[in-house]
């Protein structure tokens, strides 16, 4: 009996901080910790309403904390909502490398990234349509690898 194989293919991930370009620190270099835990704070929480996120378990792990006054469920509206308003939001990096209107800078403490990974089964590996496909959405993370 043969084993069933799969394929991939991945990337790694990285948060920033996203603010609007009139925000009063969107001319800084660099935030400092405590001027980034004195913002208040929007996130994306794919079900909506959850206030604690990724960034508040490294910050609580140094024992600190931020306000979060906003939670959306789309990485799609938020930066949106930060080009009208103070908020700052930390997302990946990927997601806003060409945004107009938005200021990014490095987050002030160490926010574990994420690795995506496209799969695919081996019977699929060779299928012309799937192999155009992989193809594009491979040529698209390239593009925006930095």
């Amino acid at each position: 009996m043969k084993s069933i194989g799969y394929n991939n293919a991945s990337f790694n991930e990285e948060y920033v901080c996203l603010l609007s370009e009139n925000h009063p620190l969107a001319g800084s270099a660099t935030l400092s910790l405590d001027e980034f835990c004195a913002q208040d704070h929007a996130l994306v929480s794919w079900p909506g309403g959850n206030f604690h996120g990724v960034t508040d378990q490294a910050l609580a792990e140094i024992g600190r904390a931020r306000r979060v006054t906003l939670s959306v469920c789309s990485f799609l509206v938020l930066p949106e909502i930060l080009r009208v308003t103070d908020l700052v939001g930390v997302v990946p990096k990927r997601l806003v490398v060409d945004t107009t209107g938005l200021v990014m800078l490095p987050p002030p403490l160490v926010i574990p990234g994420f690795s995506k990974i496209m799969a695919w089964h081996d019977r699929t590996h060779h299928h012309k349509g799937h192999e155009w496909l992989r193809e594009r959405l491979a040529s698209v993370v390239k593009t925006v690898v930095y």
